[in-house]
């Protein structure tokens, strides 16, 4: 009997793998997830039921009470009382001595591990381990006691003959079986977690004014925004996570995105890992935008860019940088001119003394005649 009660829960155990898939599915906080959560357990129940271990007409031991009581501990109460209802209806179809007998141990089974549930969420009882067998132990020697009430021609029997082997194959079974949805649970909320977590960081990246893109150490595209590839006319298929930042220095030049007098490996190989990276690149597009990439390192070797739309400011630098040479042109002109000026008046100067040596020597030649 102890290899047959051992095969059952084997068998259970397997089935309960179904479980992660309904969890990713349907998680267990919502309504759909309880009634498919709760029919699954049901189901498992009466697999295990159609090949059970038959003591006597009518009264059969399986490893149904492990999925019930971990279905009411993890699931809760609608979860287990869908699994209970089905389990119970299955067992009932089944018939013979032990059917209502069976009824009770569903229903303690399923209070048990309500009650696990309700102590464990106000920190008075702990999972592991340790806790989840003392938790399979009590369920199936409360399903032992049930056994009492058989007819009195087979309980004792029943009791002194399936009672231990249900107890040290099925409190371990439920152990393991409340590790296995346990850690079930927690990979489903870790990955539920990851995934919120990505959601928002997406959401935070596409909802960032400048273009954003990140590639990894091998120069492959990880993750980009919508005003990145409006940058540059990228489609989705061009932006795909996985393109090469060449690939796309390529397509910049031959469609001619941008307006590049330089060498092409220059541009298409500036966030290649291998490649010192600049402080900042000014890009020019054709329909007229100005973009200032600034490319980053980041610790695992990738690169991390941020374009942002310079035009207006580009603009301004060029209309002050006008105006500074226009004024440097005019203050060069008029510097001239005032030379011309200063020369103009020095040469009047020298003309005028001269003229006025020229008469005072007149007048001194006359006054010397005339004396």
């Amino acid at each position: 009997m102890l290899i047959e009660l051992a095969k059952s829960a084997a068998l259970l155990l397997a089935l309960g793998y179904l479980q992660s898939f309904i969890a990713r599915q349907w998680p267990d906080e919502e309504a759909v997830g309880k009634i498919v959560s709760g029919s699954l357990y049901g189901a498992i129940c009466v697999i295990g039921m159609m090949s059970p271990i038959e003591f006597s007409k009518g009264v059969i031991f399986d490893g149904r009470f492990v999925i019930l009581s971990s279905a009411s501990f993890f699931g809760g109460p609608v979860v287990g009382l869908i699994a209970a209802a089905i389990a119970t209806i299955f067992r009932f179809w089944i018939g013979g001595a032990g059917a209502f007998i069976a009824l009770g141990a569903v229903g303690s089974s399923a209070a048990i591990g309500l009650f696990y549930r309700y102590g464990h969420a106000r920190g008075w009882l702990q999972t592991g381990l340790v806790p989840f067998l003392i938790f399979g132990v009590v369920v199936h020697v409360g399903v032992v006691m049930w056994m009492l009430l058989l007819p009195p021609e087979i309980a004792l029997k029943a009791v002194q003959t399936a009672g231990p082997p249900m107890v040290l194959v099925f409190g371990p079974a439920t152990a393991v079986f409340g590790l296995l949805l346990q850690d079930i649970r927690q990979r489903v909320s870790i990955e539920k977690e990851l995934t919120n977590i990505k959601e928002q960081l997406n959401d935070a990246i596409e909802n960032i004014s400048e273009g954003f893109v990140l590639f990894d150490a091998n120069g492959r595209l990880i993750v980009c925004n919508s005003q990145y590839k409006d940058f540059y006319g990228y489609s989705n298929e061009d932006a795909r996570p996985g393109a090469h930042t060449r690939d796309l220095g390529i397509l910049d030049l031959e469609r001619k995105t941008v307006i590049h007098s330089g060498d092409p490996t220059d541009y298409t190989e500036r966030r290649d890992s291998a490649i010192q990276l600049r402080g900042k690149l000014i890009v020019s597009l054709k329909d007229g935008r100005t973009l200032e990439v600034r490319d980053r390192k980041t610790t695992s070797g990738g690169v991390v860019s941020i374009q942002e739309d310079v035009t207006e400011r580009e603009q301004a630098r060029q209309a002050l940088q006008q105006a500074h040479d226009e004024l440097e042109r005019r203050v060069e002109e008029r510097t001239f001119e005032l030379s011309q000026e200063v020369a103009e008046r020095k040469r009047a100067e020298e003309k005028a003394e001269i003229a006025s040596r020229a008469k005072s020597d007149l007048m001194a030649n006359m006054s010397h005649e005339l004396r």
